[in-house]
């Protein structure tokens, strides 16, 4: 199963840049590597150390077909056991499928993550786009027409700073301007990930994209179970098992689609396939006396165990390799990798297993660079700046050491005759005080775990804003912060916020079982994986490097912290399990009073940490991220059909309108197109030229409005009301100081329009009244919050900020440079009713309106009123200042609050006041 999801993922990554991928392709083509190595492919061994009879193989040819090594994974017929054995493994067995069907089960419902401006929303439409078009370059024809002269790139692509980053422009958030004059896009991240993602689109469409990670998790745990059970033992890994597939964060991660659930699986199938490789290469002595002939059984176990070698070396090679192509924080995974090298090469314990596994990893390597240096370089230099001018400042040492190491260890290799038997000496002085390095590195460890997790979340923490500001502690640390009560942000508590999820018994189980680990388990077949993890360990709790809400941030100890610290906890509860086994007879018989309250105290840790994942899963397995996104997004493009003839036009202000443009752009194959200025940068006669292009060209051109969509203003079109749409989606709290318990509905309402000629009818005739929240899209310009509304209300209104602009219609004098006379009225309220009639904002508000530049007159709003109608008279003469011949912009601006600072809710917006309408009249 391992090779078969190495080999198909590496085929699909190499046609996918080649721009040939599709499932039938990935299909034919592992289908020939497969033939070739197993029909041609030849293996050559030379004479061993036994003598010149033997071969890997056997002792029969010099060269053996590739089918021999395949022979090797046919599955073997029982073996002799006692029945206490025999029904021992049946057990076992029984719970391992049990525990596999219950995971699938857990992680059978993704998260419809098809949403735009998000990681995982960029990984699913990435990895859709490849499967649409079958290559990782999107070509975009609309975007090169873009004239950047007249400034029309500037409206629709977001641009970056070159200073820091390599692009200059981005087509969405997560797919760069690759190369504007090609017409060529390439999505961000890693793109082994997507390419399950478009593989199992191209069998099953949208559903199967979703799936690709439940799949993918299922097959990392399994990863796991199979190294844990071979570095401890069967039933901790087992129990291990158990735990990891009801851990909160595990279901999270297996439905939420980001790449840390590749990393997992390629990470610990590369640490089982490594420790395979050392374990079966190390060299077993024979006497001197040793008869071949006479021992043909031995001969051919040996043969065998070092073709296993062989193969893991190329798994590990493998599994290793596709990691560089999954995650650009590969290289902390690999850290340990040049320790081994360096050793094998200086103690001359080089085996062929290990040129197997140094030559597959190398080629796997090749491949990334040849992925890095056409696709990847842009992601992997933005997101390691920082790193790069720090490198850059300390090169001239850095270079020094790397000089001096290089001779160092030249001279080391060079004079090893000499210094050979301070190898031996050093390796015996290894094995004879383990307990002196095995106890410092337990240490080390212990201490600073405890420091992390005991100790430095209740010192004083300082942090500062950008400009170098300090900033206030908001929250103090208590006992509850350990269970998720609020505790302040910083990096501090990162090690606190893991044990949110594995709880504090949990977290003192997993680092007792790692000391545990180290002290009796710990050699060079796993020094890989305890390795990476002290390398992964100290960077991410250290610093998470991403958002830091939670449970996302979770994502950085999903693929190797959080297993660790489980395998912990198993290897915890086997050591009280199995004082049992050993001090269960002594010299007066059976003592189950010692050792009994050990073996209870074992099975109710493993039993007490499964009822806490279950108490915390009754939130994540019941709630579903983005729950109806995939039937809400298919509704809204069939309103676009047909795809090739449409353009839609996203006005709004922040991220939101790529929520929805980049589903439509790279998984429906509708041209989308965001504003990405806000008012006034933006340029309306660039945008009203792009416009009539593609009307010339035949495109039916929508436009999608949120609120301040009203910023785009096309004077010689009119906009068509076609309808509304609605974007309503639950999605888990996002917070910052605490541990998320509650879910919300994400609502973001949308007006379409069509953009059609503009004539007579479609100018608005006096009074005129804007329903806000009611589509008013198109007249609100600047300053406005989504539409709400409050318990008693009859219908929606917004709050606005300090300053809200709205366009509304309004005649001009002849020669149009001046404003006719008339009335504006605006329906306003200080805040929401509270329970209890509770006022907040207690003193009166004063409004302040204007109608172009010119102020206009201001209103009192009494503290604690209901809505209620504000009138102010417009003398003739206003001063023309806005563009449009019929409209004129009403600007409304009112003292600011939050609800956050008031101490009422999560709320950190800058409130102004409540608008219900707008009317104008004569």
């Amino acid at each position: 199963l391992l090779i078969s999801v190495l080999a198909t993922g590496g085929v699909g990554f190499v046609l996918a840049e080649v721009g040939w991928f599709s499932w039938w392709t990935v299909l034919l083509v592992t289908l020939a590597v497969s033939a070739v190595l197993g029909r041609v492919g030849t293996y050559g061994v030379g004479a061993d150390s036994w003598g010149s009879s033997f071969r890997e193989f056997g002792p029969s040819s010099d060269r053996t077909r590739l089918g021999g090594l395949f022979n090797l994974l046919k599955v073997h017929g029982s073996y002799p056991q006692r029945a206490t054995d025999r029904r021992q493994a049946s057990q076992q067995r029984i719970a391992l499928l049990v525990i596999l069907v219950v995971a699938a089960a857990l992680f059978s419902r993704p998260a419809e993550m098809l949403r735009g401006a998000l990681d995982s929303g960029v990984y699913i439409n990435g990895g859709v786009a490849l499967g649409r078009t079958g290559s990782i370059f999107q070509h975009d024809i609309l975007m090169r027409q873009l004239n950047d002269n007249a400034g029309e790139g500037r409206e629709l692509l977001q641009g970056l700073n070159r200073d820091r980053y390599v692009l200059d422009r981005l087509r969405m958030p997560g797919f760069y301007v690759y190369d504007k004059q090609a017409a060529v896009v390439a999505p961000q991240h890693y793109f082994l990930y997507p390419t399950w993602i478009g593989l199992l689109y191209g069998l099953f469409g949208i559903w199967g994209a979703l799936y690709a990670t439940p799949l993918l998790a299922l097959l990392a745990v399994i990863a796991v179970y199979f190294f844990a059970r071979r570095a401890l033992s069967p039933g901790a890994a087992l129990v291990a098992l158990a735990l990891l597939a009801l851990c909160p964060v595990t279901i999270w991660f297996a439905r939420y689609p980001v790449s840390e659930v590749i990393t997992g699986l390629l990470a610990f199938a590369g640490f089982y396939a490594f420790m395979r490789m050392v374990q079966l290469s190390q060299e077993r002595d024979l006497p001197a006396t040793f008869d071949e002939e006479a021992n043909h059984d031995v001969l051919h176990a040996e043969s065998a165990r070092r073709a296993w070698a062989s193969l893991w070396g190329v798994v590990a090679g493998l599994s290793l390799g596709e990691l560089a192509l999954a995650r650009p924080d590969f290289i902390f995974y690999f850290a340990p990798l040049p320790f081994y090298l360096i050793y094998w090469r200086l103690s001359r314990s080089w085996r062929r297993p290990y040129t197997w596994f140094a030559s597959t990893l190398a080629a796997m390597l090749g491949l990334y660079l040849m992925y890095y240096f056409i696709y990847g370089y842009p992601y992997t230099l933005d997101l390691y700046h920082n790193t790069i001018i720090n490198i850059r400042r300390l090169w001239q040492p850095l270079l020094i050491v790397l000089y001096l190491g290089s001779l160092l260890l030249l001279a080391l290799d060079r004079l090893y005759p000499r210094v050979r038997p301070l190898w031996k000496r050093l390796a015996s002085l290894t094995v004879r005080y383990r307990w002196v390095w095995a106890g410092a590195l337990m240490l080390l460890v212990g201490v600073f775990a405890l420091y992390r997790y005991g100790i430095d979340p209740w010192l004083r923490y300082v942090r500062f804003d950008k400009d170098g500001n300090a900033l206030a502690r908001l929250y103090q640390t208590t006992m509850e912060s350990y269970i998720g009560a609020p505790v302040d942000e910083g990096s501090q508590y990162n090690m606190l916020r893991i044990g949110w999820y594995l709880s504090p018994p949990g977290m003192a189980l997993g680092v007792i079982g790692l000391l545990r680990w180290i002290w009796s388990r710990l050699d060079a077949a796993t020094a890989l994986f305890f390795g990476s993890l002290l390398v992964v360990g100290f960077v991410f709790i250290e610093e998470t490097y991403t958002s830091a809400h939670y449970i996302y941030t979770m994502r950085r100890y999903e693929p190797l912290i959080l297993p660790a610290l489980v395998l912990g906890i198993a290897w915890s509860c086997q050591f009280l399990w199995a004082r049992v086994a050993v001090g269960a007879v002594g010299a007066h018989g059976i003592s189950l009073r010692s050792i009994a309250p050990l073996r209870v105290l074992g099975v109710v840790a493993a039993l007490g940490l499964g009822v806490f994942f279950v108490y915390t899963d009754r939130l994540i397995v019941s709630h579903v991220e983005e729950r109806g996104a995939v039937s809400q997004l298919s509704q809204l493009a069939a309103r676009f059909k047909p795809a090739g003839k449409s353009v839609v036009l996203f006005s709004n202000d922040r991220d939101e309108p790529n929520v929805v443009a980049t589903p439509l752009q790279y998984i429906y194959g509708i041209e989308s197109f965001v504003l990405v200025r806000s008012y006034p940068d933006l340029s309306n006669t660039a945008l009203e030229r792009v416009v009539k292009r593609w009307q010339s060209q035949g495109y039916k051109v929508w436009v999608m409005m949120g609120a301040n969509g009203g910023k785009l203003d096309l004077p010689n079109f009119s906009l068509k009301e076609q309808g509304t749409w609605k974007y309503d989606v639950p999605e888990l709290e996002q917070l910052y100081y605490q541990k998320p318990s509650n879910v919300f509905e994400a609502v973001l309402s949308w007006g379409i329009y069509s953009v059609e000629p503009k004539s007579s009818a479609s100018q608005s005739a006096l009074p005129f009244k804007i329903d806000v929240g009611d589509m008013d899209y198109k007249w609100l310009v600047a300053g406005f919050y989504k539409q709400e509304h409050a318990q008693g209300d009859p219908s929606d209104w917004r709050w606005t900020g300090d300053h809200a602009i709205v366009r509304v219609p309004w005649p001009t004098q002849p020669g149009g440079k001046t404003l006719q006379g008339g009335k504006v009225t605006v329906r306003l309220r200080p805040e929401s009713p509270t329970a209890g009639g509770r006022i907040v904002r207690t003193t009166p508000l004063t409004v302040t309106l204007s109608l172009e530049d010119t102020p206009i007159g201001t209103v009192v709003v009494p503290p604690g009123s209901q809505f209620g109608d504000y009138t102010v008279v417009v003398p003739p003469g206003v001063k023309k200042t806005s563009r449009g011949t019929d409209t004129s912009l009403l600007h409304i601006k009112a003292p600011t609050w939050s609800p956050q600072d008031a101490g009422i809710s999560y709320d950190a917006r800058a409130l102004g006041i409540q608008l219900d309408s707008v009317t104008i009249s004569k």
